[in-house]
């Protein structure tokens, strides 16, 4: 069988080949795919064949161009192992103009950008998988993944010559720097996690390499997909990075490898990569101590992917990772729409949390019309020479605006419709995305300010999140020198730590 070690992890020289026996977005005249990850573990796939590159379904398509639909390639390799690619999306082709007379026996080379593969082992049933992941940091900040469990100082898998993973537990030291164990409940269901790095020879390091394992406690029930990505979601959150699941490998009950699926990942630069975790809570079992408390890790998991089955918090998570990973002067911008996209997401289904101020029906009914028409009787007799028709018109629709509440007031709302109390801290935070967002020019000295600002509004998403998913009772505090750990209840401190409510 092919050593398909790399598609877990590493960069390969060999790529995979398979025989097309089930063509999607690949020209007929395809006979061989080569399946492989570049440098920046991106899935690639090059086919190879004869002819010409010219379907009637792809409206004939030139060198360079690509469909706007992504299908199925299916394919097998010498040993009779499926292959399955998804999201089939060709970048490039040969150099060949199409205005040129090609052959039929001339060479045809397709490459092609591939969103998941899959690899069929075995049917066999599986009872564990392993989720392998990119940006998981071994920050000490995070206390480190130190457990109070008896474990040796190195968590590995290792593939016997029949390729069977083996698992290396010497007790010979009283704790572990390189896994944690949790669990999750979603939906009346259990999982059992195991959480950890990858040593050096499996993943480049630069990416950050770990894997979370997860195992069946539900009579041969895997979580699906869509479970393991909201897991995976709680997860990030819980640890304050965004973690990229970049493949996973599925486990027989004697540790044997039975598939596997190699996944495009979607991380936010190489920034991402570099910047250290800033989790929302403390993880530790107590502030002396370096050791995760992993109770409160496996509660943080559960509260929140259970929430996210009723709420789209995902895309707010998305804008907080896009607002760590971006410079300075605009992280603002990032973090606010975090937050009000918490927000609307919240109250999306909370009738007193409407964002007009009177209700639509009477709006239309009793107030729009009559004050559209004296509009148009007022301005009917004004000089249209000196005023432009289309300034009119725009001064008319801004009328529509009079019945929505402001920002500030739907944010008062919010917070006291979560019994939030917040202070000047996170007020002026607020403020400072509308800078941002409209280029603010930002002189050196704003730098330390500014940092803080950024600290107070991604302290404050934490503090949303934790309220509305009963998380946790404590968050940390990046507003203020040391980082202190706060009562849910307490609003920010600032620099000075001097913050104090504005509601009460």
């Amino acid at each position: 069988m092919e050593n398909l070690d790399w598609l877990e992890w590493q960069t390969v020289t060999t790529p995979l080949s398979f025989r097309v026996i089930q063509r999607g977005a690949f020209p007929e005249k395809i006979t061989e795919i080569d399946l492989s990850r570049d440098a920046d573990l991106r899935l690639t796939a090059v086919g190879k064949g004869m002819g010409s590159f010219s379907l009637e379904e792809h409206i004939n398509l030139r060198p360079g161009e690509a469909p706007s639909y992504a299908e199925e390639t299916i394919g097998q390799t010498m040993t009779g192992v499926l292959v399955r690619l998804r999201g089939v999306l060709i970048t490039s082709t040969s150099n060949k103009s199409k205005s040129l007379q090609v052959e039929e026996t001339d060479p045809l080379f397709i490459h092609a950008k591939v969103n998941e593969a899959e690899i069929f082992q075995s049917e066999l049933p599986a009872v564990a998988q392993v989720e392998w992941i990119v940006n998981f940091s071994a920050d000490r900040y995070i206390f480190s993944r130190c457990t109070t469990r008896e474990h040796s100082a190195s968590f590995k898998r290792e593939r016997s010559g029949g390729g069977v993973l083996e698992l290396d537990l010497n007790k010979n030291f009283d704790s572990s720097l390189d896994h944690f164990k949790c669990e999750c409940t979603m939906s009346d269901q259990k999982w059992s996690l195991t959480v950890g790095h990858t040593m050096d020879d499996i993943a480049p390091q630069k990416y950050k390499p770990g894997f979370v394992e997860f195992e069946d406690l539900n009579e041969n029930r895997l979580p699906s997909e869509d479970t393991k990505q909201t897991i995976l979601a709680a997860l990030s959150f819980t640890l304050g990075r965004q973690l990229v699941s970049v493949g996973s490998t599925s486990l027989s009950k004697d540790g044997g490898r039975i598939g596997c699926v190699v996944r495009e990942i979607y991380i936010l630069g190489e920034r991402a990569y570099k910047y250290p975790c800033k989790p929302p809570v403390s993880l530790g079992i107590s502030t002396e101590e370096w050791y995760l408390d992993e109770k409160r890790i496996s509660r943080m998991i559960s509260s929140v992917a259970t929430k996210m089955e009723t709420i789209n918090i995902e895309y707010p998570l998305f804008l907080i990772w896009l607002g760590l990973t971006s410079p300075l002067d605009v992280q603002a911008v990032h973090f606010g729409a975090a937050i009000e996209s918490l927000r609307d997401s919240y109250c999306a289904n909370e009738n007193e949390l409407s964002p007009l101020l009177i209700p639509k029906s009477v709006w239309k009914t009793k107030i729009r019309k009559p004050l559209m028409d004296t509009f148009d009787e007022v301005t009917s007799s004004l000089d249209k020479e000196s005023i432009e028709s289309k300034n009119l018109d725009i001064l008319k629709r801004k009328l529509e605006d009079l019945n929505k509440k402001s920002s500030n007031m739907q944010y008062e709302k919010f917070f006291d419709l979560l019994s939030l109390q917040v202070g000047r801290v996170e007020l002026q935070a607020l403020k400072e995305r509308n800078k941002s967002a409209h280029g603010h020019r930002y002189k050196p000295l704003d730098c330390h300010r500014l940092s803080m600002t950024s600290g107070a509004l991604y302290s404050l998403f934490n503090r949303l999140l934790l309220k509305i998913t009963e998380a946790n009772d404590h968050y940390i505090d990046y507003s203020t020198y040391g980082y202190p750990i706060r009562d849910i209840d307490c609003p920010l401190g600032g620099p000075e730590g001097d913050g104090k409510p504005a509601f009460s």
